[in-house]
């Protein structure tokens, strides 16, 4: 005869028998959960939390105590009165692979602080040509502006000159 706790503990161990041994964590009502259930699954590294009944049979009698079974614990407690909670050590052990993880994570956070302040910046952004341009100095004599594409390297100070202007001083 299978006592009515075993029968519940089969049912949840049936339900998660692919997901154990992966370190996955469930939350459970009271309905199931159990203190020696909880055992199990800590067990089989499948970490649960969730209320439990407080008339279920095994459960431990002084409350809020940490009931440790090897380096992992197990918390039962009144959460507020006549409920009573199970509580896992949910952190895992650390491994090295966290700490570049939590590097890569901050170095994110620190482009994405920037692209932000960028965009609060009230000042808009001077307009430039992607052509750089200089004034014709044979115009500027004559008192008008023309914008130019072309310089001369050989007169001093590298002067701008439209084409016209060009042959008419270097010819």
């Amino acid at each position: 005869m299978i006592l009515p706790q075993e029968k519940d503990k089969k049912i949840v161990l049936k339900l998660l028998e692919e997901r154990l041994d992966y370190g996955h964590s469930i939350y459970m009502d009271n309905y199931y959960n159990s203190y020696n259930l909880a055992v199990k699954l800590l067990e089989r590294k499948t970490y649960c939390t969730g209320t439990l009944g407080k008339n279920r049979k095994n459960n431990p009698v002084d409350l809020g105590s940490v009931t440790q079974k090897g380096r992992k614990q197990i918390i039962v407690l009144e959460w507020c009165p006549h409920r009573m909670a199970i509580l896992e050590n949910l952190l895992p052990q650390p491994v090295p692979t966290e700490q570049i993880t939590l590097k890569i994570q901050h170095n994110l956070t620190k482009i994405e602080n920037f692209k932000l302040r960028e965009k609060r910046d009230g000042n808009p952004t001077k307009i430039t040509r992607e052509i750089i341009r200089k004034e014709c100095k044979g115009w500027r004599a004559k008192k008008k502006r023309v914008a130019t594409l072309y310089e001369c390297k050989g007169c001093n100070g590298s002067p701008g000159y439209c084409t016209a202007c060009f042959s008419n001083v270097h010819s």
